[in-house]
């Protein structure tokens, strides 16, 4: 005997046996109860969520010669042939394939002769949205009055895509995700019922990959029934499906927090090794921020299952430390990385670059490298810096090879003044009038080094506001040249001019 699949053959017989769709099973049962049979009804919903499997009840329990209480006896005659689907008053259309005009006139044709054996005729649409806007044309005029011994029940994934005109005709019921908690309470009556050893952990991840859908988690434990040896865990159900564990996803966030780029090389290339599908990997690693997100809010941790206590507490410490800004940003620099994997060569490579943004956006508290900042003395991991010897090392470093720069200021009275500055000269004196002030006061320590003076002739000196704005006017001729490195540069310095004349002073004392 051939095999056949868990889902078929758990497939619901009655509206007690459809699983979290009480708002939907309810006032079917009541409708037959009471007699009122609707002519056309829309069922929409997710994937996986019954809309078919209900559609068949519902066909059975209408034509059922013993009805119990609404549900289908699954045992009379009608029941029975309906089962093995070889009732031809009941018809399952997939109008993916049959989605023409022809094809819908043929059903038009046919709703006016009467059932062979059963009291209705029910047409069962699957994926009704794929009709053509000429087939729903078609369908209208029948759809709004068939014969009393026709019953159509649509069934979509995409209502939104029904036309409005058709949306109208049709009594529509809406079928929910189902929960993870009704799931594995469905999957835990199925495994003991089929003798299938697998850990409540595994069942657990079952649900929660299946995004609601019982069917998407019902075949899942079939593949794992046929595809592991017994018992069933999680590291098993892992392997197989090709997806990463949660416990590697916690690795790859400590090792971001703690800004270690050889420790995320590292995982990345365990990852590839181990034939990993890398698109899955994002998208389970941004949902595994999402509930890191979630924890930190609510401080539940029912969405951490397989952990110890260990990688619990680390879970917690986490939440802690990495702020909520921080996990958003994650978790949109992903989203951003899993729309463009499509488009790139190299998958490894775009997910490294994208770890590496990752890192820089971390806060200094949730890096383990820590910089204790003493604002007083101006210490960085007990190492004294001091201003002027920082100035110093810019300078030698941008290497300016006699970078000159004039810039043309209006003055007050309308007149040209042209300012040179001759940046390598001015600071090369200043370094060595500075230099010569250390060798005289190398006898005894000075408290704080003296700003070096040009003139102590005031009166030919011009006046200190001239002096700001042709210095803020230089700077911004700087910026206008994209010199943004020189204007830096000199920014924090004194300047001291005696008419076209100008010094600039670097000393430790500049506030």
């Amino acid at each position: 005997m051939s095999h056949i699949a868990l889902y078929r053959e758990w497939r619901p017989q009655t509206f007690s046996d459809v699983v979290a769709q009480n708002q939907v099973t309810y006032p079917l049962k009541q409708s037959i109860i009471n007699g009122s049979i609707g002519h056309a009804y829309l069922f929409s919903g997710t994937r996986g969520t019954g809309k078919t499997s209900t559609a068949k009840i519902f066909a059975k329990a209408v034509n059922c010669l013993d009805p119990k209480n609404g549900d289908p006896c699954n045992q009379c005659e009608i029941c029975e042939v309906i089962n093995d689907g070889s009732l031809l008053d009941v018809m399952e259309i997939d109008a993916a394939s049959n989605n023409s005009v022809d094809n819908i006139r043929r059903i038009t044709e046919e709703v006016v002769f009467m059932p062979t054996r059963a009291k209705y005729k029910v047409y069962i649409i699957d994926e009704v949205h794929m009709l053509s806007a000429g087939a729903f044309n078609a369908l209208l005029k029948t759809l709004e009055e068939p014969p009393s011994h026709v019953i159509f029940i649509l069934a979509t994934t995409e209502p939104h895509r029904i036309p409005a005109t058709v949306l109208s005709r049709c009594l529509r019921f809406d079928f929910r995700r189902i929960s993870q908690k009704e799931i594995v309470g469905n999957l835990v009556k199925i495994a003991t019922n089929e003798e299938i050893e697998i850990e409540d952990s595994a069942l657990n991840v079952i649900a929660q990959l299946s995004d609601g859908a019982m069917r998407d988690a019902i075949s899942l434990l079939d593949q794992a029934k046929s595809g592991i040896t017994p018992p069933i865990t999680n590291e098993k159900l892992f392997d197989m499906i090709g997806i990463v564990q949660d416990q590697f996803l916690l690795k790859v966030t400590v090792a971001i927090c703690n800004n270690d780029l050889k420790e995320i090389l590292n995982l990345v290339e365990q990852m590839v090794m181990s034939g990993k599908d890398l698109e899955r990997f994002i998208t389970e690693f941004a949902q595994f921020l999402r509930n890191l997100l979630i924890t930190q809010i609510t401080k539940n941790m029912d969405d951490w299952f397989g952990f110890s206590e260990s990688q619990l507490n680390l879970i917690k410490q986490l939440s802690k430390d990495i702020s909520s800004d921080t996990l958003l940003n994650w978790i949109e620099e992903l989203s951003k990385l899993s729309n463009n994997l499509r488009f790139v060569s190299d998958v490894r490579v775009a997910i490294e670059i994208s770890f590496i943004k990752l890192m820089k956006v971390v806060e200094p508290k949730t890096n383990s490298i820590t910089l204790d900042k003493d604002e007083n003395t101006g210490k960085i991991d007990n190492k004294e810096v001091n201003s002027s010897d920082v100035s110093t090392t810019k300078v030698d470093n941008e290497d300016l090879e006699k970078v000159r720069v004039a810039k043309k200021i209006e003055d007050d009275s309308g007149k040209k003044v042209i300012t040179e500055i001759d940046a390598e000269q001015k600071i090369k004196s200043s370094k060595k009038e500075e230099s010569i002030e250390e060798e005289e006061h190398s006898s005894s320590t000075p408290a704080k080094k003296q700003p070096v003076v040009i003139s102590n002739d005031k009166s030919k000196s011009m006046d200190n506001k001239s002096q700001k704005e042709i210095w803020q006017a230089t700077l911004d001729g700087l910026v206008k040249k994209n010199r943004i490195d020189l204007k830096m540069l000199l920014s924090p310095a004194i300047i001291e001019a005696k008419d076209q004349d100008w010094k600039i002073i670097f000393s430790d004392d500049l506030k």
